[in-house]
């Protein structure tokens, strides 16, 4: 009925651009070019299975990371301006903590589907720092998402497993997606490896932000 699953590995950023506010008093930069990883990150799910074809997961999955750099040209970031050719710190972070309900559509010997909903609390905040000058943007939100889960199983060891929560609208969308390959053992443990891909971001009156990450991840779960 309960299972816990831990997570780890290295993320590296595709892109990351900010533009705060979204209007003619910021400018755009990419966060990505000051530095694009590799860094540590780390996630750990607790799940309930009351019934047969219901379960329940609470997940906390933190991201955050720090760079240091220089701008090409003078940016106008959260009512604060930064100067060119000096060097400006980053602190970044994108720390979520979701409530998840999948509900078990497909469950044979070789494949099994789960649909369901994914309750995703946000906790952002992007920080610039310059000498005596700093600001920042933070933003806790709650956004509903589409959760899903697949897997294929080649033999009573071996299985393939996507996991994903998802959503889409006019001012943005949310996708986290991983795909592993896992070995289950009998005394509960599972093991595993795969590729966890983190994409999306808002685009309103307030505030443009988009960001890609890549992570490679090792996997862990035990069953009782």
């Amino acid at each position: 009925q309960w299972r816990i699953d831990g997570e780890a590995g290295a993320l590296w950023v595709d892109h990351n651009d900010v533009q705060v506010p979204n209007d003619d008093a910021g400018d755009r930069f990419d966060i990505a070019d000051f530095g694009r990883g590799p860094y540590p990150t780390a996630r750990l799910a607790l799940a309930w299975r009351p019934w047969q074809r219901h379960e329940f997961q609470l997940v906390l999955a933190p991201l955050a990371y720090s760079e240091t750099g220089r701008f090409n040209e003078d940016v106008r970031f959260a009512g604060a301006s930064f100067r060119a050719d000096e060097k400006v710190d980053v602190d970044y972070k994108f720390n979520s903590y979701r409530l998840r309900y999948l509900y078990t559509l497909v469950d044979n010997e070789h494949w099994g589907f789960e649909l369901g909903g994914t309750l995703f609390v946000r906790d952002a905040k992007i920080k610039l720092s310059q000498g005596n000058t700093s600001s920042d943007d933070s933003d806790v939100g709650f956004v509903p998402l589409l959760a899903l889960k697949t897997r294929y199983a080649f033999n009573p060891q071996w299985r393939l497993v996507l996991d994903a929560d998802l959503a889409a609208a006019p001012q943005g969308r949310a996708i986290d997606l991983a795909l592993s390959l896992r070995r289950q053992f009998n005394n509960g443990w599972e093991l595993g490896a795969g590729y966890r891909t983190i994409e999306g971001g808002a685009d309103n009156d307030s505030v443009y932000t988009f960001a890609w990450f890549n992570q490679a991840v090792l996997q862990a779960s035990y069953s009782w």
